[in-house]
Formats: C-alpha cells, sequence, structure tokens
C-alpha cells in the first residue's frame, strides 16, 4: 500500500470531486465544470476536469482538462481549438487536451 498517495471524494459547489496527494502536492479535482466570463474566459466551455492545487506548495496556476477525443470532435475542431485559447488567454488557467485515439 502506498502511504505518499492519498485519493479522497468530495463535493465541491454540489458536485463531485477529489481531493488528491501525491507526496508533498496536493489537488482538487473538480468534473464537469462550466468556464465563462466571470472565470475571464471570453467564449464559454464545459471541462471535463480542472485540477486545482490544494495547497501553497503547489505553485500552478489551475489546470483545465479536456478529455475528448477524434470521435466526438472531429465537426467542432475550430471550436475546441478557439475555446481553448480562450481559456489560456484567461491568463488565469493552463490548459491540457488529452486523448486516447
Amino acid at each position: 500500500m502506498r502511504t505518499d498517495l492519498v485519493l479522497k471524494p468530495e463535493i465541491i459547489d454540489g458536485k463531485t470531486a477529489y481531493f488528491i496527494k501525491i507526496k508533498n502536492s496536493a489537488w482538487i479535482v473538480e468534473t464537469q465544470v462550466t468556464l465563462d466570463e466571470k472565470d475571464g474566459v471570453t467564449i464559454p466551455c464545459r471541462a471535463d476536469f480542472i485540477m486545482r492545487p490544494a495547497s501553497s506548495r503547489v505553485e500552478s496556476l489551475p489546470v483545465v482538462v479536456f478529455t475528448d477525443g477524434w470521435e466526438y470532435h472531429r465537426d467542432r475542431i475550430k471550436e475546441d481549438f478557439q475555446q481553448r485559447q480562450a481559456i489560456v488567454r484567461s491568463g488565469r488557467f493552463w490548459c491540457w487536451s488529452l486523448r486516447d485515439d
């Protein structure tokens, strides 16, 4: 059993989230998060996950993660690109796109 890994379910704003700690790095992972003007994002979108530092030991912007692959997004590549650019341009987030295909 790993003693340097903690994974606990959490509820944040009434939605499922997770607390993850690996050694000295701790994160809150929120699922299905809407980003819009209130977040500085000019093109609204819904992220699959946002990973936010859970302590001051982690010096990072929150990381917005999209996990949709080609199968679901091949007809909207331009819109996806514009949304992800708006996230990065906000200066408040990093943005990752992950896929398995």
